[in-house]
Order: structure tokens, then sequence, then C-alpha cells
């Protein structure tokens, strides 16, 4: 299942469908989902690992200055999907131990600075979590 912008669908599908492929070994239950988006001077990419139930979340988020580097909207994209695809093959073949920073950090690709932040997230476990406090804080504002 991938998410994607309406303009750059094509080429999110493709980003992807080869990282799937590319990773099926080290995939399990988990999938690739792929965001891109653009606004102004910006092109940003969230590429997420999750399996289906979201006990496993890991969103990856890029962003580039378009204008620094008089790159079109697409090139943009590419280069943060490439960086990323990088970065995933050291995580996986590091076993999954190597982590990108929560906050933004700046990368170099090709003379180029780009931008990367990702967390691993156990959505099931805070929605659990969430349903908890609701109901505890449900039972305290009826009694």
């Amino acid at each position: 299942m991938t998410s994607v912008s309406q303009d750059f669908s094509d080429l999110a599908l493709k980003i992807a469908n080869l990282l799937d492929s590319k990773y099926t070994g080290y995939l399990g239950d988990r999938f690739f989902t792929v965001l891109f988006d653009h606004q102004k001077d910006v092109a940003s990419v969230t590429v997420t690992l999750a399996t289906a139930d979201q006990s496993f979340y890991y969103p990856i988020d890029g962003r580039i200055e378009l204008n620094e580097f008089n790159l079109s909207a697409e090139e943009g994209l590419i280069i943060l999907s490439d960086y990323i695809d990088s970065y995933l093959e050291t995580y996986f073949q590091s076993g999954g131990e190597v982590f990108l920073p929560i906050d933004w950090a700046d990368y170099e690709h090709n003379n180029i600075k780009i931008y990367l932040r990702g967390q691993i997230f156990n959505k099931k476990l805070e929605n659990l979590a969430d349903q908890i406090l609701a109901a505890a804080d449900k039972k305290t504002f009826d009694s």
C-alpha cells in the first residue's frame, strides 16, 4: 500500500515497489509506503517501513531546498529517495541497529545538502495506551 501525492504518484509507486523488491529478504511482515510533496522551493519525502498493525512504524522524513541547488521538484525527490535508499541499505545490513536522528540533521549527497530525520514507533501500543487513558479519564469525570 503506497500513499502518494497526486503529482508524483507514478514515481512514488515505482520507488515503493523498488524498495519492496530490493529489501524483500529483510522485510518479514513489514512493507514500505511512500509520500512525496513539494511546497514552493522545498521537496519532501516520507518513506515509511511498517507492519500492517503498526506495531513497527518507522517514518523516514527527508527534505531538500530546490532553489539552492537549481533542482526541479522531481529531481529533488529522486535525490532524497536515493539517499534514503542508501540509508536503508546500511540499516538492514546492520540488523536494524543504525538509526537516523529524531530531529532534522543535514547530510550531503553528491554535493547537495539534504535533511533527514526518523524515529521508530509502536503505534499499536500507543493507540492502546491512548484508549486506556481515555477510558480512565471518562471514569474520573463520571465519578
